[in-house]
């Protein structure tokens, strides 16, 4: 099915999963976004249910994040005013009358903020939460934020480090951070979450917020809803929500691929050459560049017009350098997960494209994670750095070889 347009502050409601389609996992937390905003209305979760659970994780491996090293990883909770947010979001989930219409979706969900995004003053005040316009756009939906999130995870190196784990960690059930300087996307990519880069201009204006989540479609509902909710965007943008029907979702599409580096362990490669199988098994066409392209954006443009790509492919995994995830300016990227070295490290995936091919990302990456689920609803234990929190993920599943 063709992405449409989103009008009005509402992400359609079809892009969720039908309610059959949802099975019971053991904690709450367990559920993806778009699956928790199917029980929150149909009545069997409520938004203090989820609020309660995110907090309870949060207070138990707070201690854990403060201690690993000199990141002075940091969780700001406010749980009163989360757990006062989560019961007027159940007020307006339950009040089919209310003025303000349908509650949107991201009502009664818990989001984690990085604290990058928030840390604003103003006439030399001290900067606090609800300052922040992103704040209150989230708010006016109905969500429930825990944050500001601040510090640095290797690899990766940035502040908004924490937010990129913190979907994976169970801490809540997406986040936002800092794009300007990709200061997410490595982190997100070394620890098996998806996350969204948009294009500059479309979600927020110059400092476009990424979102994080444990799957694309998560992250693109969170992006959808952060966009219109009454943005002013710099061009007409369709944000895709649903994986195209069909067993060759990817017809037609033109990806570049460039060799491997002679630096990356050889089960990198084992991985890269599985996912380049399953592309071509969806109807991808994959375009074999002779060696990777001169310093981006400048040599990126000239292979996608000569070979008109849609997308590049770059790797990334928790042992290969920074650079695997190149930073273009302005332009979009999409990480996700497609495996796992024999160490346990997680390898993910990222398509890269120019300014306002976002849509073209996203629809690629949903259509992959809706025919191989597996690799983002099976992610290994979070492990930061050497330390790793004990049953901080759902019972690892065995993670498949095709």
């Amino acid at each position: 099915m063709d992405p449409r347009p989103l009008t009005g502050n509402r992400p359609p409601l079809c892009g969720l999963p039908s309610r059959s389609s949802i099975g019971c996992p053991n904690r709450i937390v367990d559920y993806q976004l778009a699956e928790m905003a199917v029980l929150l209305r149909s009545g069997e979760l409520t938004a203090e249910q989820l609020t309660i659970a995110s907090l309870a994780r949060l207070y138990r491996f707070e201690e854990s994040l403060k201690g690993y090293g000199d990141n002075s990883l940091s969780v700001h909770i406010d749980a009163q005013q989360a757990l006062t947010r989560a019961r007027l979001a159940d007020q307006w989930l339950s009040n089919a009358d209310d003025p303000r219409g349908p509650a949107p979706l991201l009502c009664g969900i818990v989001l984690g903020i990085s604290e990058s995004l928030v840390a604003v003053a103003r006439n030399g005040r001290p900067w606090k939460l609800e300052d922040s316009p992103l704040v209150a756009r989230l708010y006016d939906q109905g969500a429930i934020l825990l944050g500001p999130l601040r510090g640095s995870i290797c690899p990766g190196g940035t502040q908004s480090g924490l937010s990129a784990i913190a979907p994976v960690a169970r801490l809540c059930a997406a986040a936002l951070a800092q794009t300007a300087d990709d200061a997410f996307m490595m982190p997100s990519a070394a620890h098996a979450a998806s996350g969204i880069k948009p294009s500059l201009g479309l979600a927020m204006g110059w400092d476009v917020p990424g979102t994080v989540a444990r799957s694309v479609r998560d992250a693109a509902l969170v992006l959808a809803a952060l966009s219109e909710a009454g943005a002013a965007q710099t061009a007409p943008v369709r944000w895709p929500v649903t994986a195209r029907s069909g067993y060759r979702p990817l017809l037609s599409t033109r990806i570049g691929v460039t060799p491997p580096r002679a630096a990356d362990a050889p089960q990198s490669w084992q991985v890269l050459e599985r996912f380049r199988e399953q592309l071509a098994r969806l109807g991808a066409r994959l375009i074999e560049l002779p060696d990777a392209p001169p310093c981006p954006p400048r040599g990126w443009e000239s292979n996608l017009r000569d070979q008109r790509l849609d997308c590049m492919l770059v790797m990334s995994s928790a042992s290969s350098g920074p650079d695997r995830l190149p930073h273009v300016p302005g332009w979009p990227m999409v990480t996700f997960p497609i495996g796992q070295s024999s160490s346990g490290a997680s390898i993910n995936a990222a398509f890269c494209g120019p300014h306002l091919s976002d849509a073209r990302l996203i629809q690629a990456a949903l259509d992959f994670q809706a025919c191989y689920p597996h690799y983002h609803d099976s992610a290994p234990p979070l492990r930061i750095g050497s330390l790793r929190l004990a049953n901080v993920t759902a019972p690892k599943k065995a993670w498949p070889t095709n």
